[in-house]
C-alpha cells in the first residue's frame, strides 16, 4: 500500500466534504482523539489507583476515581457528539453525492452523456455506491483510520515507556538499550507485513468486484424485472419465470465462483496477520513480566503496560482493516471523481434568439454531412434544405435513413461533423444553447414521461398554468380521462413512488403531445406522434393538427404515408440522403420511392 497514494486519498476525500461541510476536519481529529485518548487515561489511572490501594492511601484513591470519572465523561461526551455528526454527515454526503452526479449529467453535453464510456462510469459510480456503502461509508472509514491512528501513537509511547525503563546494573537482553531498537524494527517490520497483506486482500477484493460489475448489473437488472408490475403481463404470459431464474442462477454462480477464490487467499493473508500480531503481543509480554520481577516497575504498572499492549495489539488489527477498506473504497470513490470530472456542457454561443412576435424562424442545412462519435459511417450525407417559415413539413424513409438523427441535428443534441445549420442566417453553433432549444417543441419517438404529477408532466419545469394545461389536454383528446381521475391534474403517473395511474401507451403519447403543445415553441417537431394511437385518436390529431400549432413551423416525422398529406412538402432520406423532395402530389406522379411507400400501406386499406 503506497502511504502516499493513502494520503491524496485522504485528501481527496476531505476536500470533497469540505465543500459543504467546513468543519469536517476538526470533527474527526477531535473526536478521533477523544475517543483513542479514553482506554489510555483509564489504564493511567488504574493503575495509580491499584498502586494506592496496595499501598493504603484509600483517601488518594477516591480523588482519582472521581477524577477519572470526569475525564472520561467528558472525553465521552465529546467522541459520541462527533460520533453522532459523522452519522448525520454519512447521510447528508451520500445526498450531496446522489446530487451531484444527478447535476454533473444534466450539464454534459447530450453528445458525450450518450456515450458507452459515460454510461460505464455513471455504471460504475453508482455501482460503487451499492457496493462500498458509498461516501457515507468512506468518511466513516477516515474517522475510524484517525481514531486508529491515534491509539496506535498512545499505544506506542507506552510500549517506549516500558522499554526505556531499566534497573541499574542489569546485562540481561531485555534490559539492554539495543534491544528497545532491535524490538521496536521487528514490530515496525512486522506492522509494514500485515499492512502489505491486507492492502493487496482488499485489492484483489475490488479487483473481484471490478470482474463482477457486468455480473452484479445483470443480477440486479433481472431482480428489476422481477419486480417490476410493468413487465408482469409478459413475464406471467410467456412463461418467463424459469428463464429469469435460471438466468439469476447462473449470474449468482459466476460472483461465487469468484468470491470463493478471493476468500481462500483471504484467508491465508488473516492467518498469518494474526500469528504477527499475536507473536509480538507475547514478546512485548515477556517483557512485561521481566521488567515486573526485575522490580523495574510496580503492580498497577504492569496493569497499565498490559492493557496498553492490548489496546496497541487491537489498534493494529483494526487499523489495517479500517486503511485497507479506506484504500478499497477510494477505488471505488475514484469512479466518482472519473466521471465528475468528464467535459461539460461547452457550448460557446452567446448569442440570444431573437424574439419574434411573427415566428419568423428559418433553418436551413448547408452540405450537412454526420456520423456517430467512434463509428466510421456517414448516417447523413450531404444534406442542404431549407424549412420555410410557417409550413408544415413531413420526413419520411425507410429504418435507418437518418430522419432522427436529422432531427437531432437541428436540435443541437448533436453537431453536424461537416457543414452547419443556420437560423435566419446565422450558425446555430454561435446562439445561447438554453435560449435555443426554448424554440421547438419535440415529441421523439422514444419520448419518456416521469414518475410525477400530470400538470408537472405537461408543464416540465416551467410555471404551472391549470387553464393552459387543461387546453393542451383538451387539443389531444386527453381531458376527459384526466377529469374523470379524483385527483386531477395532481395525479402522479405510474407506481413508482406509491398510488399512481398508469396511462395506455395512446394516452401516454397524447400527453407528450399535450406537453410539447404547453411549451409552445415557434417550432414543432413530431417523430412518430401518432404511433401509438387508434386510428380515430390518429385522424383526430392530423385534423385538428393546423389549429394546435396555429401557423407554427412543423416536422412530422412518420411511418404512415397517409399523415404526409397535410405537409407542404415532404423531404424523402434514402441511405443518409435527400431522395426526394416535394408535396404529396408530385412526389406519386414521380413514382420514386415516397410512391412506392403509399402504394404499399394503400394496398392494406383497399380492395
Amino acid at each position: 500500500m503506497k502511504f502516499r497514494k493513502l494520503w491524496h486519498d485522504f485528501g481527496n476525500l476531505i476536500s470533497l466534504i469540505r465543500r459543504d461541510h467546513k468543519n469536517i476536519l476538526w470533527i474527526i481529529g477531535i473526536g478521533a482523539l477523544a475517543g483513542a485518548a479514553q482506554p489510555f487515561v483509564q489504564l493511567v489511572f488504574y493503575s495509580k489507583i491499584l498502586d494506592l490501594i496496595l499501598g493504603g492511601l484509600y483517601y488518594e484513591c477516591i480523588k482519582f476515581i472521581i477524577i477519572l470519572l470526569c475525564t472520561t465523561l467528558v472525553l465521552n461526551l465529546i467522541a459520541q457528539a462527533c460520533k453522532q455528526s459523522i452519522v448525520v454527515l454519512r447521510e447528508a454526503c451520500n445526498d450531496t453525492i446522489y446530487l451531484r452526479t444527478a447535476d454533473k449529467a444534466f450539464t454534459m453535453e447530450y453528445e458525450e452523456f450518450e456515450k458507452t464510456e459515460t454510461m460505464d462510469a455513471i455504471r460504475r459510480t453508482k455501482s460503487g455506491e451499492n457496493g462500498s456503502g458509498g461516501i457515507g461509508s468512506q468518511i466513516q472509514s477516515a474517522y475510524s483510520v484517525t481514531e486508529q491512528f491515534v491509539s496506535i501513537l498512545f499505544s506506542i509511547a507506552f510500549v517506549i515507556t516500558l522499554f526505556l525503563q531499566f534497573r541499574n546494573g542489569s546485562e540481561n537482553f531485555m534490559s539492554a538499550y539495543g534491544s528497545f531498537f532491535l524490538i521496536l524494527m521487528g514490530f515496525t517490520l512486522a506492522s509494514v507485513i500485515c499492512m502489505k497483506l491486507a492492502s493487496r486482500s482488499y485489492k484483489n477484493y475490488y479487483e473481484v468486484e471490478k470482474k463482477n460489475e457486468h455480473n452484479n448489473s445483470l443480477s440486479m437488472y433481472l431482480i428489476a424485472l422481477a419486480t417490476n408490475y410493468q413487465y408482469g403481463k409478459d413475464i406471467r404470459l410467456y412463461s418467463m419465470q424459469d428463464l429469469l431464474v435460471k438466468q439469476f442462477r447462473i449470474m449468482l454462480k459466476k460472483i461465487n465462483i469468484l468470491f470463493i477464490k478471493w476468500g481462500v487467499t483471504d484467508g491465508l493473508y488473516t492467518g498469518i496477520i494474526v500469528l504477527i500480531t499475536q507473536l509480538g503481543t507475547g514478546l512485548v509480554y515477556i517483557v512485561i513480566g521481566i521488567k515486573a520481577i526485575e522490580g523495574v516497575i510496580s503492580v498497577g504498572d504492569v496493569l497499565m503496560y498490559a492493557g496498553a499492549v492490548l489496546q496497541l495489539n487491537s489498534c493494529i488489527r483494526i487499523g489495517i482493516t479500517e486503511v485497507s477498506q479506506f484504500s478499497y473504497r477510494s477505488e471505488y470513490l475514484n469512479t466518482y471523481y472519473e466521471f465528475i470530472n468528464k467535459p461539460s456542457i461547452h457550448y460557446t454561443g452567446t448569442l440570444p434568439i431573437e424574439k419574434r412576435n411573427d415566428t419568423e424562424y428559418e433553418f436551413t442545412f448547408e452540405h450537412v454531412s454526420f456520423q456517430y462519435p467512434g463509428t466510421n459511417n456517414l448516417i447523413l450525407k450531404d444534406i442542404n434544405l431549407k424549412f420555410k417559415i410557417g409550413a408544415k413539413f413531413a420526413v419520411v424513409g425507410r429504418n435507418g435513413a437518418g430522419k432522427t438523427t436529422l432531427i437531432k441535428l437541428l436540435c443541437r443534441l448533436y453537431e453536424p461533423t461537416e457543414g452547419r445549420i443556420l437560423l435566419n442566417g446565422i450558425d446555430i453553433k454561435y446562439y445561447d444553447f438554453t435560449d435555443y432549444t426554448k424554440i421547438f417543441s419535440v415529441v421523439f419517438q422514444d419520448f419518456k414521461l416521469l414518475s410525477m404529477p400530470i400538470e408537472d408532466n405537461v408543464a416540465s419545469g416551467g410555471e404551472v398554468q391549470e387553464g393552459c394545461i387543461w387546453k393542451a389536454l383538451e387539443q389531444v383528446g386527453l381531458r376527459t380521462r384526466i377529469d374523470r381521475i379524483p385527483q386531477g391534474l395532481k395525479a402522479r403517473l405510474y407506481k413508482n413512488n406509491g398510488e399512481g395511474i398508469d396511462l395506455s401507451g395512446g394516452e401516454a403519447q397524447k400527453l407528450a403531445i399535450a406537453r410539447a403543445l404547453y411549451k409552445d415553441g415557434p417550432f414543432v417537431i413530431l417523430d412518430e406522434p401518432t404511433a401509438a394511437l387508434d386510428p380515430i385518436s390518429e385522424a383526430e390529431i392530423y385534423e385538428h393538427f393546423n389549429d394546435m400549432i396555429q401557423g407554427k413551423t412543423a416536422i412530422y416525422i412518420s411511418h404512415r404515408m397517409s399523415s404526409c398529406k397535410f405537409c407542404d412538402d415532404i423531404i424523402v432520406l434514402d441511405n443518409g440522403r435527400i431522395a426526394e423532395q416535394g408535396n404529396h402530389s408530385k412526389l406519386l406522379r414521380e413514382n420514386g420511392i415516397y410512391a412506392s411507400l403509399y402504394h404499399k400501406q394503400a394496398q392494406y386499406y383497399t380492395s
